[in-house]
């Protein structure tokens, strides 16, 4: 489904439709060919899922596949030479960035909800999403797994 969004001033655009909001929670939801990550408002192992699906689909700028490292503790790329490092907080949000529009829910006119487009995940959310607290076993599954 593409959303239809509302350009409100030239700081705020939005998207109010109802349908499109509860797609959008699901992950399936897309502006300009790009999923929209709801990244504030979300059920947060939702929003986990659909995050680390798109680094179980998607390559590091090397073209590699992501890896979990168990001697890193963490999700991992390749690194300058080849060599297998640990996302940092700033690659894991510019990762998103690059592959996803952000919104957060906000409260509209009339107790309504809406979808507002951001351009950074709000703060501290990157460290607990990056830390892997949340990985289950079945997201888990999705990656190859080094030492």
């Amino acid at each position: 489904m593409e959303a239809t969004t509302r350009v409100i001033t030239t700081k705020l655009t939005v998207i109010d439709d109802r349908d499109q909001i509860a797609a959008a929670m699901v992950g399936d939801l897309e502006l300009d060919g790009r999923p929209i990550l709801v990244v504030k408002g979300n059920d947060t192992l939702r929003s986990i899922r659909i995050i680390y699906s798109l680094f179980a689909r998607n390559k590091d700028l090397h073209g590699d596949r992501f890896v979990f490292s168990r001697k890193l503790k963490g999700l991992s790329h390749r690194g300058l030479f080849g060599t297998v490092q640990r996302i940092t907080n700033d690659e894991f949000e510019s990762y998103l960035r690059r592959w996803c529009v952000l919104v957060e829910e906000i409260a509209a006119p009339g107790g309504a909800v809406a979808l507002k487009v951001v351009d950074r995940l709000p703060r501290f959310v990157v460290p607990l999403l990056n830390s892997g607290r949340f990985i289950s076993d079945d997201i888990a599954g999705w990656f190859t797994w080094v030492d």
